[in-house]
C-alpha cells in the first residue's frame, strides 16, 4: 500500500474504537476522512498510523483520529 499524502481523502475500510476526553466512540467502516498528519514514521502492523479528521462525525468534526484502517477515495 502506498503512503498516503497529507490532504488526501480516505475511507476507513475496519470499524474501530477511538477514545475522546475519556469517552469512547466509534468510527464506523466506510467513513470518509481527510489526512492531517502521520504520527509513525514506520510501518504498525503492516500500516502507517495517520492524524484523519472526519469532518462527518457528529460533534467531532474538530478532532484528529489515529487511524491505520484506511483507503483512499477514489
Amino acid at each position: 500500500m502506498a503512503r498516503k499524502r497529507i490532504g488526501q481523502k480516505v475511507r476507513v475500510y475496519k470499524d474501530f474504537k477511538a477514545n475522546v476526553n475519556g469517552e469512547d466512540i466509534i468510527i464506523k467502516k466506510g467513513s470518509i476522512g481527510i489526512i492531517r498528519g502521520l504520527l509513525l514514521e514506520y510501518p504498525y502492523e503492516n500500516s502507517f498510523v495517520y492524524q484523519v479528521e472526519f469532518p462527518s462525525c457528529k460533534n467531532w468534526d474538530k478532532i484528529v483520529f489515529r487511524v491505520k484502517y484506511l483507503e483512499p477515495v477514489k
